[in-house]
């Protein structure tokens, strides 16, 4: 996932179980491209957040 300008390296299937948002796009049908999110050249792109807020939001899901 990218969020501003960094790129997050998380396991997809944390963000499919827990959210349906995120399991519909990961099902939507597959282009001439890899679809976004499956690889870090084409990340999944969050928008209306901060990279900090994200950083935040990950160590609440995977506490060091």
């Amino acid at each position: 996932m990218q969020v501003e300008d960094t790129l997050f390296k998380v396991n997809r299937r944390d963000f499919e179980e827990g959210s349906e948002v995120f399991k519909h796009m990961y099902q939507l049908p597959k282009g001439e491209q890899s679809p976004e999110g499956e690889t870090a050249e084409r990340p999944l792109v969050l928008e209306g957040i901060t990279a900090i807020e994200m950083e935040a939001f990950l160590e609440a899901v995977y506490p060091p």
